[in-house]
């Protein structure tokens, strides 16, 4: 009897026609493995189709069990096979009614018309009946959201750069390295050229720290062989003639691109953006270019420190709003990088890399509420359990000279990590390459762990490099 009812169930799914969208129906018995799937009766074409009872008890079963917060029937039996048999054993010659199934919406709208065996019923069901949104997973941003993953969600730090030659080809193409920020075309090929060849877990846009220079007014230019170049704010009288607002008319080539990226990404990966951390970017903006320690701007913070606040003040509210306009170009994560934040000794690490990384956290989320947020304060050390305290991120970027029992013990027990190996490790490649990927993962993957390096894949990094620690990474099963 059983194998008869479920033989005859199976049959009416596979003869019956409906109102509503049958592939959302078909989704939607699948375990409701579908996304966006949703049921309009209000949008259907006139005259409606018929609904088939038959069918309509099965979505009820399918509902109750499966998504019991969205279901249309408050048990697991259609009431209304139930009455049928009741009104016949009563001698009833012909089923007339309505259905009683019910729902868990507060409202159900008026009643449809549906046919069953050439008989008319009415049934109330919702007006408009929604099933949730059921993005795919990432397993990026489920790490951020707390959730470690078997295998570690793997990318790199500038991942698309002049180690590969797409990338270089593209790049003479351009002519200058703002023309390739700056034009969306440009910007989003090389974003994805990475993903292409490698399929990362994350793609990350292809831009640079200091386009907030840029938009605040200020020269900036890179030269070849010789890194970035920009007009010193070294006294406190040039301080004084830097914008309050930078011009974000300036960004949105970034914006764009980041549009056409999303448009282009597959939706298991995803989309970060990014900005410099406040005191990198005054780094660069005071000395003009980078230095080996960045004294001139530690300098400056010790003897103006007033007029380096403005500096930071006003990086702080700029990034904020350039990280905002990034969420809303379809990134799925921002990072924070304060390649510089090393430098600084433990008062001054505190007030000009946690406290403004602090600050641009707070105002993203004051905006974007659960926005994931990475930060990336290199060569923190013994510092960073205090950054991650106070700055809220979801995740840190620690470098390779990181230690390990630090880290695990009180900072990957409270956020994500992501790092960390060595870039020049990568450089070695073989049996060295292998020992440093094995460290990384014996070091952190029983907990959250996004694999990564300590800082930026070098230009010199072999292909076949990249592809040996790939395949060891996600041979990884923890």
């Amino acid at each position: 009897m059983n194998e008869q009812r479920t033989s005859r169930r199976q049959r009416v799914l596979k003869r019956a026609t409906i109102a509503f969208d049958g592939a959302a129906i078909d989704c939607l018995v699948r375990d409701i493995s579908a996304t966006g799937a949703a049921l309009d009766i209000e949008s259907a074409p006139q005259p409606k189709p018929a609904i088939q009872v038959g069918h309509f008890n099965e979505i009820c079963r399918v509902l109750s069990r499966k998504a019991n917060r969205i279901g249309v029937c408050s048990s697991g039996k259609p009431r209304l096979s139930a009455r049928r048999r009741r009104r016949k054993n009563r001698g009833r010659a012909r089923f007339r009614g309505q259905s009683t199934c019910q729902s868990t919406y507060p409202s159900l709208g008026p009643a449809v018309t549906g046919v069953y065996q050439g008989h008319r019923l009415a049934s109330r069901v919702p007006r408009t009946l929604r099933l949730p949104h059921i993005s795919p997973v990432k397993p990026f941003i489920e790490v951020l959201s707390g959730r470690r993953q078997p295998v570690p969600p793997i990318w790199m730090m500038r991942q698309a750069g002049r180690y590969l030659p797409e990338y270089r080809e593209l790049r003479a193409k351009a002519g200058g390295f703002l023309d390739l920020c700056f034009t969306p075309e440009y910007a989003a090929e090389i974003t994805l050229q990475p993903i292409r060849r490698f399929n990362f877990d994350v793609a990350i846009i292809f831009s640079d720290i200091l386009v907030i220079p840029h938009a605040l007014g200020r020269a900036v230019r890179f030269e070849a062989g010789e890194g970035p170049r920009l007009d010193p704010l070294d006294t406190p009288e040039q301080v004084a003639t830097l914008a309050a607002t930078a011009d974000f008319a300036k960004l949105e080539p970034v914006y764009e691109a980041l549009r056409r990226v999303r448009a282009e990404l597959d939706p298991k990966i995803a989309l970060v953006g990014f900005c410099g951390a406040p005191w990198t970017v005054a780094t660069y903006m005071v000395a003009g270019q980078g230095t080996p320690d960045q004294a001139p701007a530690r300098m400056m913070a010790y003897r103006h420190p007033d007029a380096f606040a403005r500096i930071i003040d006003t990086l702080v509210t700029n990034s904020i709003q350039y990280l905002l306009g990034q969420l809303k170009a379809g990134a799925d994560a921002l990072q924070i990088f304060d390649t510089w934040a090393g430098v600084l000794p433990p008062r001054e690490f505190q007030r000009w890399s946690i406290e403004p990384a602090r600050r641009i956290v707070e105002g993203v989320r004051k905006v974007v509420p659960d926005a994931k947020i990475i930060g990336f304060p290199r060569g923190a050390g013994a510092l960073l359990p205090a950054y991650v305290e106070a700055t809220g991120v979801d995740a840190v970027s620690i470098d390779w000279a990181a230690e390990p029992s630090l880290v695990r013990e009180r900072v990957q027990s409270r956020v994500a990590v992501q790092g960390n190996l060595d870039p020049l490790a990568l450089i070695a490649g073989g049996a060295a390459l292998d020992r440093a990927v094995d460290d990384v993962l014996e070091n952190y993957a029983r907990g959250r762990l996004i694999f990564n390096l300590g800082h930026g894949i070098l230009p010199e990094t072999p292909i076949a490099h990249v592809e040996q620690m790939l395949r060891r990474v996600r041979a990884y099963k923890g």
